[in-house]
């Protein structure tokens, strides 16, 4: 092949190597080009009439009024146990019974022993009255100069000494007595019965075994006694405690029954805050209504205390607000932005009129974290603006001629800057 040919032909191969990487270069920017000029699309939610609940959520386990603990007093064998946890009991009722032949026997000793020392005392008291009448007869006949001194120092101690022994005597009655009431209250304590209306929340023994204090594990009750009526303990939080008050209306619910809510009001908070893991929260006692029994102690209860309600009011979500924030900062030649900063009730969000963007003020009330109420400004069926299919931003970095890389960095670190929700809906 001669030279011109092989220099004709290294041209021609060149000319087709710029050829498409020209071609390669038209169709990359022709596509830039395209989604640059993608039209936005606005995803809204039509402003609707409902209710609104403000609300301060509280945690709380469920407990008992009343708990006790039962145990006999003195170690002796269960003649009588019919019980099982979860049984209901009221007040009064048998629970359980000890053998008592000991005790009766014990009983029937310190009877004779309380007579044995009535006996001694009316004895002694007999002898302290005779000893007295002497001493006084021996007394006058002294004084007559008919006795000596030590016939009369005689009569005296001979007194005292009967004296002290009606002092000895009480006190044995006394004594003797006292373990007669003690007796009569082993007795008494050999039959457990339940010290009110409750549910047994558990038993350990059985009939035929010693039971008592001293024997086994004594921590342990016999019988676990609670009451049937319950009582929430709330713990609220330091920043929510200014915004509740005692007769707050309550919404109660349980995981064990996710579609039931119950019904309460606040009774009573606590002066004194609680710390936990270093957060201070302040107890609130909570009234509840159960009337299917339905609640059990130990449960863990959601308290949804209502600060505020509205019924029948214009809602939108609060996306919307967070979307005219972030619309409004992107636009600062629109000038809104002002007014949140003079009334934080007075905002705005951007409507759709004949599918473009229009700003519009309203003024909120109460919100529940997901809707908000809008007092004026607004009526139900327009269509305000959530979300939108890109973000400003990102839309000047596409037409600002910047590399792929670099605008999809830019893209995501706007993204991860956004409020949360505000451009997450699918078109």
């Amino acid at each position: 092949m001669s030279t011109f040919m092989k220099k004709h032909r290294g041209w021609r191969i060149a000319v087709w190597v710029v050829g498409i990487l020209a071609a390669a270069f038209a169709a990359y920017a022709g596509f830039n080009w395209y989604k640059g000029g993608d039209q936005v699309s606005y995803y809204p939610m039509t402003a609707a009439v409902g209710s609104i609940k403000d609300t301060v959520q509280a945690t709380a386990t469920l407990e008992p009024v009343a708990r006790v603990d039962l145990n006999f007093k003195n170690i002796e064998t269960i003649t009588y146990l019919d019980l099982q946890p979860g049984d209901l009991v009221k007040k009064g009722q048998v629970l359980a019974r000890q053998e008592t032949r000991s005790l009766s026997a014990q009983i029937e000793q310190v009877k004779n022993d309380v007579k044995s020392a009535e006996i001694q005392l009316a004895n002694a008291v007999r002898n302290r009255n005779s000893q007295q009448t002497t001493w006084d007869r021996q007394q006058g006949l002294f004084a007559a100069g008919l006795i000596s001194q030590a016939e009369l120092d005689t009569a005296r101690d001979n007194y005292e000494k009967a004296a002290a022994e009606v002092e000895s005597s009480q006190a044995q009655l006394g004594s003797s007595r006292a373990r007669m009431d003690s007796a009569l209250k082993d007795l008494e304590d050999s039959v457990l019965t339940a010290p009110f209306d409750g549910v047994i929340g558990d038993v350990n023994g059985v009939v035929g075994q010693s039971s008592g204090r001293g024997s086994g594990n004594s921590t342990e009750a016999m019988i676990a006694l609670i009451s049937s009526d319950m009582q929430l303990k709330a713990m609220i939080n330091e920043a929510d405690i200014g915004r509740v008050a005692v007769g707050q209306e309550v919404e109660l619910t349980s995981s064990a029954y996710p579609n039931k809510i119950f019904k309460g009001t606040v009774k009573k908070l606590f002066p004194e805050a609680t710390t936990v893991s270093n957060v201070q929260f302040y107890p609130a006692y909570i009234d509840f209504e159960d009337p299917e029994g339905l609640l059990r102690a130990g449960m863990s209860i959601t308290n949804d205390i209502i600060i505020a309600r509205k019924d029948a009011v214009v809602t939108v979500p609060l996306m919307a607000l967070t979307f005219a924030d972030s619309y409004l900062k992107a636009n600062p030649g629109l000038g809104g932005e002002s007014n949140r900063s003079k009334d934080k009730k007075q905002r705005q969000v951007v409507v759709l009129d004949s599918g473009q963007p229009v700003l519009k003020s309203v003024k909120i009330g109460i919100d529940d974290g997901q809707n908000v109420e809008i007092v004026e400004g607004l009526s139900a069926g327009e269509q305000v603006v959530i979300s939108t299919n890109q973000s400003s931003s990102s839309s000047a970095a596409q037409n600002s001629g910047t590399a792929s890389g670099t605008r999809q960095n830019t893209q995501q670190s706007n993204q991860q800057n956004r409020p949360p929700g505000m451009f997450g809906i699918p078109h």
